[in-house]
């Protein structure tokens, strides 16, 4: 934890959402979504906190957008979609160098990828809706997406043998992309 994500959220936000207890993880990543849209009553529309240091907010907002997306209840998928979607728009980004923007959301790529190719219909529709949202970023570039997306014809399986609902979400999302 050298990047500050401890001191910026509280040792306790921390525990709880690497909790063995989903509804601590739930109620942990809901009331950091609320902690960044507390800044929406502000001017600068931070935290009052994170006023001087936006830098350190988004770190701290990636680093629980990535433990939420990466947990198996869906609505703390969900809640880490929305922190992320929250982190990559000003004012939580601006002044974050694009590098490192890049950086930090590239790996979000394939999982959002991963759950535009499930069965579940909401999880699908916010993947998307995320995906699309990520690349309004001016730091990233839709030929990365497109690169993922395509992928597929490079790796297995062929695109003939591989099943529909991947094929279709991934031209949907090619679709959306153009």
């Amino acid at each position: 934890m050298n990047d500050g994500t401890l001191t910026t959220v509280g040792v306790k936000l921390w525990t709880a959402l690497n909790s063995d207890a989903w509804r601590h993880r739930e109620a942990a990543s809901k009331a950091f979504l609320e902690y960044l849209e507390s800044g929406d009553e502000n001017p600068s529309g931070l935290p009052a906190k994170h006023e001087e240091s936006p830098e350190k907010l988004f770190i701290a907002s990636i680093m629980i957008a990535k433990i939420c997306c990466y947990d198996k209840l869906l609505n703390v998928y969900f809640t880490g979609i929305n922190i992320l979607s929250k982190a990559i728009m000003p004012p939580i980004c601006v002044g974050v160098p694009a590098r490192r923007i890049k950086k930090e959301v590239t790996p979000f790529i394939k999982l959002l990828i991963s759950k535009v190719e499930q069965l579940n219909d909401k999880a699908r529709e916010k993947s998307q809706t995320a995906l699309i949202g990520l690349f309004k970023n001016p730091a990233m570039d839709s030929a990365t997406l497109v690169s993922e997306l395509m992928e597929i014809t490079k790796k297995g399986p062929k695109p003939d043998k591989a099943p529909e609902r991947i094929i279709l979400g991934r031209l949907e999302l090619l679709l959306l992309l153009l």
